[in-house]
């Protein structure tokens, strides 16, 4: 069944192979699925310094996404104006950004958008604090431009989270970055009960969360084009030891982009950043496999 699926798989991308070209011990090889092979637990997430730094963001980005997003969603009273009104702008501005961002997931890369994202979610909600409580429709303006960024946020951390971890432990981070998303959303209420004492805390710590997570997201490796890794080794062997001036010019790819310099300059924190080691070896029939594998995985 797997060898059939595989030849229907590559009958669909255009690649002729022969019928000796694969067999049931290359498939077992390229996909991982030797017999007796353990898998990894829930602490691979933590074990390497690749995957802890991984973990930590993801899980970083999605607390701060879902605490901002749901304490806006639960303060609608705040802003002085009909609450239906305002809803009605959020749920505008939700499908607005939710669509400009799965287009420029393609242009721009995961980690520009994941970043700047939440660091300009942060800027317009720390920038709504001074506004006097009698401009409402710049308040509410700048609340609602925040929060079109944090749907955009939560759209690209889901699609970012699943090509960062390994397909051995896949499911299990992303089980992680789900229960730190939940637990955001728990906190948020807390945060809306102190600002009764505090008026200003809400905003704040909506705001300074985004910007922490987000630049905690610079640290992230790129995954636009980038072939998914199947274990936990493939992660590390792809982690750049040597310091990068600047992020890589395909991290912005874009055909004539004239953001990319002023980009690269705002996201030269990326030091970190992971890149895939190239062979000069010709293709063979095992990679041509390897490469269908990794296209039919979820």
């Amino acid at each position: 069944m797997a060898l059939s699926n595989l030849q229907r798989v590559a009958r669909i991308n255009g690649n002729q192979l022969g019928g000796n070209s694969i067999s049931l011990e290359m498939v077992e090889k390229m996909g991982g699925s030797t017999p007796g092979k353990s898998t990894c637990s829930c602490l691979g997430l933590f074990h390497t310094p690749a995957m802890r730094r991984i973990s930590c963001c993801l899980m970083s980005v999605s607390f701060s996404t879902n605490l901002a997003y749901f304490g806006l969603s639960m303060d609608l009273p705040a802003f002085g104006l009909d609450i239906f009104l305002v809803q009605a702008f959020f749920g505008a501005i939700d499908i607005l950004a939710k669509m400009v961002c799965a287009l420029a997931l393609s242009y721009f890369g995961r980690r520009a958008i994941q970043a700047s994202s939440l660091i300009l979610a942060g800027v317009f909600l720390l920038g709504n604090i001074p506004v006097p409580r009698e401009m409402l429709m710049v308040r509410l303006a700048l609340v609602v431009l925040g929060k079109g960024c944090l749907a955009a946020s939560s759209v690209c951390s889901y699609l970012y989270g699943g090509e960062l971890f390994p397909t051995a432990v896949r499911q299990t981070g992303t089980g992680f970055t789900t229960v730190m998303a939940r637990l955001g959303g728990m906190v948020a209420p807390v945060v809306l009960v102190a600002g009764q004492q505090f008026p200003f805390l809400p905003l704040m710590i909506f705001g300074v969360a985004p910007v922490i997570s987000g630049i905690a997201a610079c640290f992230l490796p790129e995954m636009h084009n980038v072939p998914l890794l199947d274990t936990i080794e493939e992660v590390e062997d792809r982690c750049d030891s040597l310091p990068l001036p600047f992020p890589p010019a395909n991290l912005f790819s874009f055909p004539i982009n004239p953001f990319a310099p002023a980009l690269s300059i705002l996201f030269t924190p990326s030091l970190f950043c992971f890149r895939a080691r190239r062979k000069g070896e010709e293709a063979t029939a095992g990679e041509t496999v390897a490469h269908i594998v990794h296209s039919t995985r979820i």
